[in-house]
Formats: C-alpha cells, sequence, structure tokens
C-alpha cells in the first residue's frame, strides 16, 4: 500500500487475514487510511473524494494511543510508512514470539530469540530494526521483504537438512522391528 501512496495507520492483528493455502496474508479495512494527493490524481474513476477534502470520520479512533501506534505517533508526530514499519515489527514479533516484545508503554525490545531460540538471527536482527523508536533508523518494506524471503529460503534448506537426517536415521526393513 505505501508503494500506491496510502499510510495504512491502523495495523493490529484484528486487522489481518491469513490464508492457509496458498500461505497469504492480506490487510482489510482501510477506514483510518490515510491516502496521499499522488494517489488520489492516478485514480480513474472519480468517485473518491480527493485526500484534502475527506472528512475526519464521526468515530475516528484515537489512533495515538492505539496498542501498536509508534512512538511518535504517540508524541504526537503524523502517521508515515515508518510507523507502519513499527506497527508490522510488533504485529511480526507477536505472530513470532506469542508476546510483545515490550509493555505498551515502551522500554527496550527483549531480543526475540530469548523468549523463541528457534527464531533466526536475521529476523531476529530485522524485528529489532522495525522496532527502532527513531523512524528513520527502520528499514523500508522493500528491505523488509528481502530480508524475509532471505531467512525464508534458510529456513526451508534448514527442514530439508533436518529431514534428510531423520530419513538416514530410519531403520532398515530387513533389521526386524525395533526393540
Amino acid at each position: 500500500v505505501h508503494a500506491a501512496g496510502v499510510v495504512y495507520r491502523d495495523l493490529h492483528p484484528g486487522n489481518v487475514l491469513i490464508a492457509r493455502e496458498p500461505l497469504r496474508a492480506s490487510i482489510f479495512d482501510f477506514d483510518q487510511a490515510q491516502v496521499s494527493p499522488e494517489f488520489y490524481a492516478a485514480l480513474t474513476e472519480r468517485w473518491a473524494t480527493p485526500p484534502e477534502e475527506r472528512p475526519e470520520p464521526k468515530h475516528e479512533k484515537r489512533l495515538q494511543n492505539m496498542d501498536y501506534a509508534s512512538p511518535e505517533v504517540r508524541a504526537g508526530a503524523a502517521f508515515s510508512a515508518a510507523s507502519d514499519v513499527y506497527a508490522l515489527g510488533l504485529l511480526l514479533y507477536r505472530l513470532l514470539t506469542g508476546k510483545r516484545p515490550f509493555p505498551v508503554s515502551g522500554g527496550e525490545p527483549t531480543p526475540a530469540r530469548r523468549v523463541c531460540p528457534a527464531c533466526p538471527r536475521g529476523l531476529e536482527g530485522l524485528l529489532l530494526a522495525m522496532l527502532n523508536p527513531r523512524p528513520d533508523r527502520r528499514p523500508e518494506l522493500a528491505r523488509i521483504l528481502t530480508t524475509l524471503e532471505d531467512e525464508q529460503e534458510d529456513l526451508a534448506a534448514e527442514l530439508a537438512e533436518l529431514t534428510e537426517g531423520e530419513s538416514s536415521d530410519e531403520p532398515d526393513d530387513d533389521a526386524g522391528p525395533p526393540a
């Protein structure tokens, strides 16, 4: 959505759908999304209201106080692609570990490997970068995607090695039943 000129602003587990076959995640509920003038200009349909004329929703959430809001947003700064990256980092951390990296009030994140020892080091480093309190130090989505793809390849190779090792440990059929 960032490449299309949209800042999502409301990323949390309730706004993500995960399909199993094929494995895929999708976000929905764009009520709080912020569209850029470039996004609006690229629309071929003119039913959309220009960004500068969009009324604030009557029941707009106080997004600055939301659980997944970045530190700069909580401090009153505008939402940005970097604040979406922060929310994605929180979401991925919780999916991996089942826990928050730190209390809602903030603090230093707990490295994911302390909670989930099987977490690959590259993924742990990526999560820590995404949760950086400084938005200018958070990675862009292209780097996040590349790192996740690399980690997925490494995990697939590791899994292949494990299954090869297990298959070589299997007893021969001629040896009879195990004791």
